[in-house]
């Protein structure tokens, strides 16, 4: 993808500069007359300094490749890629009967991946926030879970594979979710619906001090 980033106030250190140059970001203070936004698949205009967090996006979009959305103590938080889809999809059945939208689940596995790509586009490409995958520090990057806010409605929705639950990670990932949403949005009318046999998932929420908790 062609990234643009008009950075109109002239704040970007020399490190970023050179990280943005070489993952194939273009640079530029001004665009009139000298640059066609519809070209580029991602503008990008900043006002204020550059941050670890942006640059880091917008390199990931330059170079199509997940971005990194932050870590915690044992897991990298990371957008989940086309090379992720099946891994991502047998995670979902796995934990469907846990989950309140199973649409996803029982799709053949072309039929996710094209499902997948086209959330890739809608969720982190336009609104730049979505359901992460969970990779853990210590199990060579494994995906061991999903967890995110919903771009529709501000759900949030999080499930870990059942060999690495009641281990904290779910708790370790949607703290890191939550503070990340509302520091980077300002995004912090966040709900969640959870059935009503699922206690573990019911504890958590309300470990979180998730306000909109809805028992279906």
């Amino acid at each position: 993808m062609k990234v643009l980033l008009i950075n109109k106030s002239g704040k970007i250190s020399a490190k970023y500069r050179e990280m943005l140059l070489r993952s194939g970001v273009t640079l530029t203070a001004d665009i009139s007359g000298t640059v066609n936004i519809d070209d580029y698949g991602m503008v990008y205009e900043n006002h204020d300094e550059l941050y670890d967090e942006i640059v880091e996006l917008l390199s990931a979009r330059a170079q199509n490749r997940p971005a990194l959305i932050g870590e915690t103590k044992r897991l990298f938080i990371r957008e989940i890629g086309p090379e992720q889809a099946e891994a991502y999809r047998l995670l979902i059945e796995e934990c469907r009967d846990e989950l309140e939208d199973v649409t996803l689940a029982g799709l053949s596995p072309e039929e996710f991946l094209n499902r997948h790509k086209a959330y890739i586009k809608y969720s982190y490409e336009l609104n730049c926030f979505g359901i992460w995958g969970l990779f853990s520090k210590n199990e060579k990057n494994k995906m061991i879970g999903f967890a995110g806010v919903s771009a529709n409605n501000h759900t949030l929705c999080y499930a870990i594979t059942s060999d690495y639950r009641r281990k904290g990670y779910a708790y370790e990932a949607c703290s890191f979710i939550l503070q990340y949403m509302s520091e980077e949005y300002s995004i912090n009318d966040i709900s969640v619906h959870i059935k009503a046999d699922n206690l573990p998932s019911i504890n958590l929420a309300k470990k979180l001090h998730i306000s909109e908790l809805t028992i279906i």
